[in-house]
């Protein structure tokens, strides 16, 4: 690795793009002259200067190769009538000793004493800072960002101003109550126990989206917001960790995205599967916070029926925004979009050739459109949306196609806090609103619910996937949950990246007895799944596995 290399790599004026090695020929591979990470054996990253990001570029690259943007899950309640305070797993015996939990998320704040052991030293293996470009100290096989160790932590915190040494915080506080939850210990002054108490911890701070990404998909500046390829890294990364102490790890994802399928076949999901089959590795992803945010519709075109319409309110202060409609490969259906005057400002249909980009003006809105008549991984027709000082007002989408036919899509606005202001589907469906990667097979997918009440979180998303499988797998406490602050105490928060990482904690203890039990050899995500579905806890009069619900929920 050179300066050149590093600087590339996390430079504004370089554009990343996910590249599938499995798909290119050896002198492709070799002709690419740009500066290569790789993930694992499929996927790698490239970099290209920004100015060559172009409304072709998914044309060129493919959908797939954009990364895609994703954002926390965690919020706060305006009102708060009560608040639930975690346990510590049941088994007396069971704590999650000799266990990792790997968090990929918004950093962690290592000087708070949850995170310290009996003898006063960090529960922390090992943090990579991807927003610190050290070039000496990037962890091994990675080409960007900074490794602490726990040696450099508790050298650290033997200072008066631990930060000014090891500069690693959290700026957002989401990292740190997922981890706190996790495997936060209790400490004397404190009435607070996170679930796993004496599992350890090894942590990714992600570096904020590139600009070129926001801007690509209209996301706000002011908005919390990483890119897929540095998930995926930190995932990798923390395989990487667990390998080198030859410790088992459970993994929570609490980050969420609505740009796909939802079918678990895009490459973040396919990447998290393939991870979760390796032995003593346990992956969980969180539903995400967008089942009441009237952002998805469903639509489907009755035989006897010409068309069908979507209606999409679009705020004035949220004029550029992406939208996604997916429907079935076979589909010959045409694609009518109105503005709020009644206009036909755009027309696509099956006759057109199979990929292509068109952009689009009316008044002071330029929209740009990309059609993928076969999307690589999911197998699906998409037609990606991105408007650009979109008029306020209802637009609607007509979907038009022949009498006798069946035909059913769905459509996916970002998550809620990619948008601004009042944005939302008139006729919105909450089901199928499952954030990715929680779509994905095999990852436990936990969703959020209230465990003083035992009422689902409003915000949870819904399922089942696109192609009707059964998620989520398991609902585990999300709201209203006291955690660490970043200002010192404890306050109640609330959303799905909680209630994932309370599982965290859960899989910590059945992992360290399976170790006792000595059958941890057979201990992998698929595996934990089945454990978790099979004892969840059911209500008599409800049917399972459940849209809301999955299999049942823990406590």
């Amino acid at each position: 690795m050179d300066n050149g290399t590093q600087n590339v790599i996390t430079s504004e004026d370089y554009a990343d793009l996910i590249v599938d090695f499995t798909r290119m020929s050896e002198d492709e591979k070799k002709n690419l002259g740009v500066p290569v990470q790789k993930i694992n054996e499929q996927f790698s990253v490239i970099h290209i200067p920004t100015e060559d990001i172009t409304p072709e570029t998914m044309q060129i690259y493919g959908y797939s190769a954009m990364p895609k943007c994703y954002g926390i899950t965690t919020y706060r309640h305006e009102i708060i009538d009560y608040a639930y305070t975690v346990q510590k797993f049941g088994l007396e015996d069971i704590k999650g000793n000799g266990i990792l939990i790997g968090i990929v998320d918004t950093g962690i704040d290592y000087t708070n004493p949850i995170f310290l052991k009996a003898n006063n030293t960090t529960k922390i293996r090992a943090i990579w800072d991807q927003t610190i470009d050290i070039r000496e100290k990037a962890p091994v096989g990675f080409l960007y960002g900074t490794e602490y160790t726990s040696e450099d932590i508790d050298e650290a915190l033997k200072e008066e101003n631990p930060l000014e040494v090891l500069p690693s915080k959290d700026e957002v506080g989401e990292g740190t109550a997922m981890a706190a939850i996790a495997a936060g210990g209790n400490p004397e002054a404190s009435a607070f126990s996170g679930i796993a108490i004496n599992a350890e911890l090894a942590v990714v701070k992600l570096k904020p989206a590139k600009t070129y990404l926001t801007d690509f998909y209209g996301i706000p500046e002011t908005a919390i917001c990483y890119q897929q390829n540095d998930i995926m890294l930190g995932v990798k990364y923390l395989l990487q960790v667990a390998e080198r102490f030859n410790i088992p790890i459970a993994i929570c994802i609490g980050l969420s995205s609505s740009q796909g399928a939802h079918d678990g076949q895009d490459i973040m999901s396919r990447y998290l599967e393939d991870c979760g089959k390796n032995t003593g590795v346990g992956i969980a992803a969180a539903v995400g916070n967008e089942g009441d945010q009237e952002l998805h519709y469903y639509g489907i075109k009755a035989s006897d029926e010409n068309y069908t319409t979507a209606e999409l309110n679009v705020s004035g202060d949220n004029p550029d925004f992406s939208m996604e409609l997916w429907t079935n490969i076979h589909s010959t259906m045409n694609v009518f979009l109105l503005s709020p005057s009644g206009e036909t400002v755009f027309h696509i249909d099956a006759s057109l050739p199979p990929s292509h980009n068109t952009v689009v003006t009316y008044k002071e809105t330029t929209l740009y459109v990309d059609l993928f008549m076969n999307e690589t991984y999911s197998v699906k027709k998409l037609l990606l949306f991105r408007f650009r000082n979109t008029e306020e007002g209802v637009w609607r989408f007509r979907m038009e196609e022949g009498v006798g036919l069946i035909s059913n899509f769905h459509i996916w606005l970002p998550i809620r806090n990619f948008l601004t202001g009042n944005t939302y589907f008139l006729n919105s469906n909450p089901n199928t609103t499952i954030s990715i990667p929680g779509n994905a097979a095999q990852v436990i997918t936990v969703t959020s619910y209230n465990a003083v009440t035992n009422t689902l979180a409003a915000s949870a998303g819904r399922g089942f996937t696109s192609n009707n499988l059964p998620k989520p797998d398991i609902a585990a406490p999300g709201e209203n949950i006291i955690v660490p602050t970043l200002e010192g105490g404890f306050y109640p928060l609330s959303g799905s990246g909680l209630a994932v990482a309370f599982t965290a904690g859960i899989l910590a203890a059945i992992m360290e007895g399976g170790v006792i039990l000595s059958i941890m050899p057979d201990i992998n995500t698929q595996l934990l799944r089945f454990v978790l579905t099979y004892l969840a806890r059911r209500d008599a009069g409800m049917e399972y596995p459940n849209p809301d619900w999955g299999y049942g929920y823990i406590i």
